[in-house]
């Protein structure tokens, strides 16, 4: 190809016969690790949302099991914090898991009872703190409704809080006649326990 044939292309194809610079890459390179730096931030907090949404779910999944297995048995069945997947405690928070069991002989014990379910401990950064009606056990009769060992109608709150430091909470809300649901809006009260122990339901308006 002749002289005049590569001016020619070179004036016809200005940016594609021109190459990049040392600076030129170093300033790209700087500019991707600036917008990378920048978006790890939000996927570590979507992933602590998501993580968050799906503890809260696994939580109603096992009371809603709970609830329907005591209808269908007509006997009561509790849900009660668990460290061993075989006795229940109560010491410590729901985090260090939990199980589902049948109180044929209505002691409130899982001992020599069918146990349904068991979860296990839950990441180390997440926390469940349930208030005094629910702090270590859920109990469902046979008409599905939660009531205690000496017979009260049981009710009140979770909370689950991420304690890595983005913040994040949500709330169990459990009423007296059975039925639980999430609050995403769970705003918590001073406690001299924990910072995210008591939700919107039971906070002094």
């Amino acid at each position: 190809m002749s002289y005049t044939s590569t001016r020619n292309l070179r004036l016809q194809y200005p940016f594609q016969l021109r190459g990049v610079t040392l600076i030129e890459s170093i300033v790209v390179l700087a500019i991707i690790a600036i917008v990378a730096s920048m978006a790890v931030p939000t996927f570590s907090l979507t992933i602590a949302r998501n993580r968050m949404a799906s503890y809260t779910n696994e939580f109603l999944g096992f009371l809603s099991y709970a609830r329907s297995e005591a209808i269908t048995r007509g006997r009561r069945v509790i849900v009660c914090k668990s460290e061993d997947g075989k006795t229940c405690t109560i010491h410590g928070g729901w985090e260090q898991g939990w199980i589902v069991f049948v109180d044929k002989n209505n002691n409130f014990l899982p001992e020599n009872e069918e146990i349904l379910r068991v979860h296990d401990k839950l990441n180390s950064h997440i926390t469940i703190i349930g208030e005094g009606y629910v702090d270590d056990y859920i109990a469902y009769s046979s008409d599905g409704r939660t009531r205690m060992n000496f017979g009260d109608f049981q009710e009140g709150n979770l909370s689950l809080c991420d304690n890595s430091g983005n913040g994040l909470k949500n709330a169990i809300v459990i009423e007296k006649v059975g039925r639980a649901g999430s609050d995403k809006d769970c705003k918590t009260c001073p406690s001299p326990i924990s910072p995210c122990t008591e939700c919107r339901a039971s906070c002094p308006q």
